[in-house]
């Protein structure tokens, strides 16, 4: 008995899931239902008696047991505080459950530390915003934790989150809010990402000795797979190298200035070699070595020298030289010499369906999810092994004791019909506690008979049977540098560089990029210029397109080339279109020689395009807009991220169908790469993830309606940077694919056969899309609402087919109507009749269009479209309180102000229920309110050029990676690259704008319209607050001032594009440049000092560095991104003191 405890006790510290607690530790697992008496626990609050708190039953928690704790309000902040272990030398994140159950959500949260001084390192994080009734678990990886303020002393040497230390961990709620939640234990993470303790650890992820399956690791030939083979070294299984073959990503693994060694053993045919090369996320190759294989199993080493500024993502690659090889036991330490083998983790776990990528066909149900459970130490006791639909039980098995490796299989029945099941595996003991988990989600599709016409994405690691079963039909390459493949001089092309066939096979066309032409080699330059000259780069494209006229199908003259030329030349947009452009000249006749189409992908908006149509447009076939939106990360953490519908997709397929109409109709459009970026803390399961799937196929639907769009190229398979990944799928032990794969294939289907953009949109005001098509004797249609916010509708359409997002059949008189598409077909001779059947059913439901916004604290502003074709008298009411009777003129727009019940919040966001009766009939909208930024009154015309405005109680300090544009990787090395301080304020003379940047370099360019080029303010003011979702500037302002420039006015309602007449004082001390900007009320009209006013403003401090402006800090969108000022921040006047 003594054994087996021990045993069990052994099992549990080393898996690093669910770690032993002393009893100083905050779990409500250990506490009775009913309980009180809460240890370990304390409320900071004026009215701690008035608290209600008590250990609740819960079946959503981990254990069955929540802390639930209600606030009421209170004038101050209120929180919780428990205290933790000292977090565990390989621990790497703290995770719990929470969930609210009325009132607002916490506000955020904080780690606190002893630190040397005696006093407690505060660690400041968000939480997102809580849905009632619904547990969230959470996981703040301490990687992620910064240092934000010490409770009494502080020591400027000790401000890390540091392993071994006491923790403790407390909980906000918001100043005037009553909050009720639920709260579960909480445990340390360990064994994912080490953090501290790095050295004798194998710092390789998932399974690297390969027994439950290749642990990631994918075959760059995209015609096979990575497989595993029978044998292994002092083991079961090992990797068999066929062709390169690639791990994923391997996020936070590599540390700058440490050294490291990679070791792994092989075995192959005596005589033949191997290759291994390790690489950062941006191909730089770290370290490389061959090595010679016989038919006994050997180790081999790499050694991987320091180097600073490591990018802390890396992958390893492994080469045959013709033979294949087995590849075992791979391990990553720090260091310089490698150590006994160990595994990552004590248990790991895995299971697939055995389709392409978990891409599985109707036609192969039904389907079964295999797996294999392999443990670094026997379980001594008994285990069992869960499968999850979702968060739901589906199946379970008990697994045998003192067997290292077990495998398993659960059917999958549920799996009927097409569509998106994310389904999970957990290892847990006879209490239910989990010891090991691993995603398993597949999807199913309904087959593709013919080849996919359309739709594309970006090539990667991935098989080519899983994208064709997707619909997937154009894939996009890098295929040359010329500066890499001719550094030198010209390099003849030898005969067996000419390709024969395609890329990818039949199925498939390639839009392959020429990439880099912002840097010609020196041999081919002009005299004292970085040009090209265009004789070399003409004979350079002949070799090329010998080699490549069978491998490719459009050439990509480079990629966002406005972006790149600007940035690595440090020349002008005109030089950069110049330049361009006269590459495009030369290379335009040697394209159609060779039977290729020339495409062009510039990224930065309308005036490049412009410019770059009417300087070469006869030297192009294809414009490959990239119409991404701004801001693009989806996130559970509730981040804004602008929808396809409002971001500014729309408006760039527009401008670009303006100018292909403009200039005669012969170019082809094609969207070269759209994509939203997932956070890698949502799971399969989340919200966020779901809505990447909704947005993927809503822009995929949209662009179906412009008839020169012929194809398009989603951005990507996937690209692991360790936050976050614009994937529609994930390396997870496996490929496996997110909710927005399912939602490619089930869009695909829903067009395949249909050649460009025949679509119509019947609807298209915001926030009702009804979109129709026809094809293979159907009348398709697909319909969803832009309003995130929107109460659930169900439509009655009987006789109509209808599907989700994901392809799963619905109930024609139950159709959910959201912010998920929904797809319907009917036969094409009741085509007509089902459109009408389906504008009728919206009539009803949604009677009228709204859009809503704050004229005032105290006043709603509502925008209204009558979308009958009667008169309307609408009696409105808002949370009850009646604010009048309105009469509507049919298929007509009224805008009018009502009276709210009282003053919006000003320290959150809000929402009201507006009711609407119409003879009769009652509906209900939710109106949705941003939080809302106070402008504070402070008589400024004395000492506006003076006054330490940083110490103000009001400022806004930008300095999280989450306040930098774009939000892709970008190399900003943190607050002390780009930060600010912003502070507003007004009085009766003039609005004041008031802004601390830190920035190690001072670079402003240009004079006037171009001071946005180098490092400037901008801001743009909605006076009125009525911008709406896809408008332009309409009777806005856009503002900038630069350091040493006169201040410019880009927008007015009269014009503006001249010299602004505003007051501003720019001043630079140290690394910091002050802005002090004075707007009298003039050049603001209609906006007044009157207290409570509402308006919007937007704000971007761009940042050039040595020429190049690769980032930038926004305060709201809506300017650098497009000008879209509904994405503006609100902001209110307050009134005097």
């Amino acid at each position: 008995m003594k054994t087996t405890v021990l045993s069990v006790i052994m099992l549990l510290s080393t898996f690093g899931v669910n770690a032993d607690y002393s009893s100083h530790h905050f779990d409500p697992v250990r506490l009775a239902v009913g309980s009180k008496e809460i240890p370990n626990s304390s409320f900071w609050s004026s009215q701690g008696a008035k608290i209600q708190h008590f250990i609740v039953e819960d079946d959503s928690f981990t254990g069955g047991r929540a802390l639930q704790m209600k606030f009421p309000v209170d004038e101050k902040f209120q929180a919780f505080h428990c205290r933790l272990d000292a977090v565990p030398s390989d621990a790497a994140a703290v995770e719990f459950s929470i969930q609210l159950v009325e009132g607002e959500s916490p506000a955020y949260m904080e780690f606190t530390q002893k630190n040397s001084a005696g006093g407690d390192n505060v660690f400041c994080t968000e939480l997102p915003k809580l849905i009632p009734g619904k547990t969230l678990r959470l996981r703040k990886n301490f990687s992620t934790l910064h240092y934000t303020k010490s409770y009494g002393n502080n020591s400027p040497d000790d401000r890390e989150f540091v392993t071994g230390r006491v923790t403790g961990m407390n909980i906000f709620v918001n100043k005037n809010t009553a909050s009720s939640f639920r709260l579960g234990a909480v445990h340390y993470i360990r064994g994912e990402k080490n953090t501290v303790n790095r050295t004798n650890c194998n710092l390789m992820v998932w399974d690297p000795d390969f027994e439950t399956g290749n642990s990631g690791f994918m075959s760059m030939d995209m015609k096979r797979k990575a497989e595993t083979v029978k044998e292994g070294f002092e083991s079961a299984h090992s990797l068999r190298i066929v062709s390169p073959t690639t791990s994923s990503l391997m996020p936070d693994i590599i540390r700058s200035g440490k050294e490291y060694c990679l070791s792994f053993y092989v075995k192959g045919r005596p005589g033949t070699r191997g290759n291994v090369s390790f690489f950062s996320f941006h191909w730089r190759r770290c370290a490389e070595t061959e090595f010679s294989l016989s038919s006994e199993w050997r180790r081999i080493t790499l050694r991987i020298p320091p180097y600073d500024n490591a990018h802390p993502s890396h992958r390893i690659i492994f080469r045959t030289s013709g033979a294949p090889f087995l590849v075992d036991r791979i391990q990553l330490e720090e260091g310089s010499r490698a150590s006994e083998f160990v595994r990552p983790q004590a248990i790991t776990l895995n299971a697939t369906t055995g389709a392409p990528a978990e891409i599985v066909t109707t036609s192969e149900l039904p389907v079964s999810l295999k797996g294999a459970v392999s443990f670094a130490l026997p379980p001594a006791v008994p285990l069992s092994v869960r499968l999850y639909l979702k968060n739901k039980i589906v199946a379970e098995k008990q697994l045998p004791v003192k067997e290292s490796l077990v495998h398993f299989e659960f059917p999958c029945s549920f799996a009927e019909t097409a569509g998106y099941y994310p389904c999970r595996i957990e290892v847990v003991d006879m209490q239910g506690k989990i010891l090991a988990r691993q995603s398993v989600p597949f999807v199913v599709a309904k087959p593709f008979v013919l080849p996919g016409d359309y739709y594309g994405i970006m090539s990667g690691a991935i098989e080519l049977e899983a994208l064709r079963r997707m619909g997937a039909s154009v894939l996009r390459n890098n295929i040359e540098v010329w500066k890499e493949r001719e550094a030198q001089g010209p390099r003849p092309n030898r005969p067996e560089e000419i390709a024969t066939e395609p890329a990818y096979g039949s199925d498939f066309r390639l839009l392959g990029t020429l990439y880099n032409l912002a840097e010609i080699p020196q041999w081919a330059r002009e005299t004292n210029s970085t040009s090209a000259d265009p004789e070399k780069f003409a004979a350079y494209l002949e070799r090329l397109l010998e080699r490549q006229k069978n491998y490719i199908t459009y050439l990509e003259m480079d990629n966002e080339v406005d972006h790149n030329f600007v940035r690595q030349l440090g020349i002008s947009p005109d030089e950069a279109v110049r330049r361009y452009g006269d590459l495009l000249k030369t290379a335009y006749p040697i394209a159609r020689k060779y039977g290729k189409k020339l495409a062009v992908s510039p990224c930065t908006g309308i005036t490049f395009a412009e410019q770059l149509f009417r300087y070469a447009h006869e030297s192009f076939d294809i414009f490959a807009v990239h119409p991404y939106v701004y801001p693009r990360t989806l996130s559970p953490l509730g981040y804004y991220c602008a929808n396809p519908e409002s971001g500014g997709f729309l408006l760039r397929m527009d401008n670009i169908v303006r100018l292909i109409r403009q200039y005669g109709g012969r170019h082809e459009l094609a969207v070269g790469e759209l994509g939203w970026n997932l956070t890698t803390d949502a799971d399969y399961t989340s919200r966020a993830a779901a809505i990447q799937a909704a947005y993927l196929a809503r822009a995929s639907i949209l662009m179906r309606t412009y008839p020169e769009c012929l194809w398009s190229v989603w951005y990507t398979i996937t690209n692991n940077t360790g936050e976050s990944d614009y994937g529609i799928f994930r390396l997870d032990n496996g490929m496996r694919p997110l909710p927005a794969a399912a939602a490619f294939a089930q869009t695909a289907h829903m067009f395949h056969g249909m050649s460009g953009g025949q679509a119509k949109r019947l609807t298209d005001s915001e926030p009702n899309y009804l979109v129709e098509w026809s094809l293979d004797g159907e009348r398709r249609f697909a319909l969803w609402t832009t309003d995130e916010n929107a109460k659930p509708l169900f439509l009655s359409l009987p006789g109509i087919d209808a599907y989700d997002v994901f392809g799963k059949p619905l109930d024609s008189r139950n159709i959910p109507y959201s912010d998920f598409p929904v797809f319907l077909t009917v036969p094409e001779q009741r085509g007509d009749a089902a459109a009408g059947a389906i504008r009728q059913e919206l009539e009803k439901c949604i009677p009228v269009t709204l859009h809503a916004s704050l004229a005032s604290r105290d006043e709603v502003l509502l925008q209204v479209h009558n979308n009958g074709d009667q008169y309307r008298e609408i009696d409105f009411s808002i949370n009850g309180m009646p604010s009048g009777k309105i009469t509507l003129k049919p298929l007509a727009d009224s805008v009018f102000t009502l009276p709210l019940p009282g003053p919006v919040p000003l320290d959150r966001e809000s929402d009201y229920s507006l009711k609407m009766v119409n003879n009769g009939t009652v509906f209900f909208q939710n109106i949705h309110f941003q939080k809302l930024n106070p402008v504070v009154f402070r008589n400024c015309v004395r000492d506006w050029k003076t006054w330490d405005f940083t110490s103000a109680p009001e400022v806004i300090t930008l300095d999280r990676r989450s306040d930098i544009q774009p939000p892709d990787v970008v190399p900003w090395k943190g607050p002390a690259d780009l930060s600010a301080k912003l502070f507003f304020c007004y009085d009766e003379s003039a609005f004041y704008l008031f802004a601390s940047v830190q920035d190690d370099k001072l670079e402003p360019w240009g004079e006037g319209r171009s001071i946005y080029q180098g490092d400037c303010l901008q801001f743009g003011i909605d006076p009125d607050n009525d911008a709406r979702p896809r408008e332009h500037y309409r009777n806005d302002y856009e503002y900038g001032s630069a350091y040493g420039r006169l201040p410019w006015c880009w927008v007015a309602p009269d014009g503006g594009k001249e010299n602004a007449q505003y007051e501003d004082l720019v001043s630079r001390t140290g690394d910091r440049t002050i802005y002090r900007i004075r707007v009298p009320w003039k050049l603001l009209s209609p906006l007044e000092p009157v207290a409570g006013k509402v308006f919007g403003m937007g704000i971007v401090i761009n940042d050039r560095d040595n020429g190049n402006a690769q980032f930038r800090l926004e305060f709201g969108g809506g300017i650098a991104a497009g000008k879209k000022p509904a994405l503006f921040r609100k902001m209110v006047l307050l009134p005097k003191k």
